[in-house]
């Protein structure tokens, strides 16, 4: 386990864009996600998907004040993301990122949401847990996105 803050060394920005080279499946699931926060990943999300496959799936809130119209468009012009806004009756409010290659996993998970502030700025905290693929840990990661997804 690994603690992740916004220190000026070691920040929620380096560490989701070091993954983002890392893995060969990432899902990041956020309340909040901007046209800013964005810019500071696109260039790890896109060539990921450019060089390597990088199989990405980003989930956010629907409604107007978390997601706006402008980053959604950003982010279906994208070839090879998959966006999904949460529709459902609660409201996302997990802010998680999974990384997978291989036979390894690796997921972030606490309090910072895809924006310039909770990428680099907030004060934020999250935890790094690591596992392997088909481990009671890795079920329980997967229970979650199935929950997220089935608000889409």
């Amino acid at each position: 386990m690994k603690f992740i803050s916004n220190s000026k060394v070691n920040n929620h920005k380096s560490q989701i864009c070091g993954l983002l080279e890392w893995a060969e499946k990432c899902v990041l699931c956020t309340s909040f996600i901007d046209k800013k926060g964005f810019n500071h990943l696109s260039k790890n999300i896109c060539s990921g998907i450019e060089e390597r496959g990088l199989n990405i799936t980003i989930y956010s809130n629907g409604e107007a004040k978390y997601t706006k119209q402008e980053t959604i468009n950003l982010l279906s012009g994208v070839n090879g993301l998959v966006h999904k806004v949460t529709r459902g009756k609660r409201r996302l409010h997990s802010k998680f990122y999974y990384f997978e290659r291989g036979i390894e996993f690796i997921v972030i998970i606490g309090s910072a949401n895809i924006t310039h502030n909770g990428l680099v700025k907030n004060i934020e905290l999250s935890t790094q847990i690591s596992g392997d693929v088909g481990s009671h840990e890795h079920q329980e990661i997967l229970s979650q996105l199935l929950q997220v997804e089935s608000e889409c």
